[in-house]
């Protein structure tokens, strides 16, 4: 008997606890076997958010404790749903130093801004500075 029916059932008085733990202990390999990988379990993904949250925010304290980033470089900062702006489908540069993020070109600082959720301004240097605040540079040159 399937978890959903298992607890179906126990709604309904026909089953036990036992028959829907049992239900759930049976599928739940089968669900991970078809995933392609490892599956968090329902219940984790409010820590995983958190968890996403807190590495973003240290990346971002990172970025402004490194100056113009040529003697500590930058880190990526991931866009909020976890994406990472250089992989696919993005593959935008990595911006690792302000000279970076000063040559990025009107669509590549649209895509990021777009990806990280901000207004995008028209002018594309006002693009850039908005960019440069987000990902936590606090150098305009």
């Amino acid at each position: 008997m399937s978890y959903k029916k298992a607890r179906i059932s126990q709604e309904v008085g026909t089953s036990t606890k036992d028959q829907v733990g049992a239900g759930a202990v049976y599928e739940s390999p089968l669900i991970a076997q078809h995933a392609g990988g490892d599956v968090a379990p329902p219940w984790f993904a409010p820590t995983e958010n958190a968890i996403m949250g807190l590495s973003r925010l240290a990346t971002i304290t990172h970025n402004l404790l490194s100056g113009d980033g040529h003697a500590r470089p930058f880190v990526v900062v991931p866009f909020p749903n976890g994406a990472m702006p250089t992989d696919p489908p993005h593959n935008l540069p990595a911006l690792v130093n302000v000279a970076i993020i000063n040559a990025l070109t009107g669509p590549q600082s649209t895509a990021y801004l777009q990806g990280y959720g901000v207004p995008v301004p028209n002018q594309v240097a006002a693009r850039r500075t908005a960019l440069r605040a987000v990902v936590g540079c606090t150098v305009e040159v």
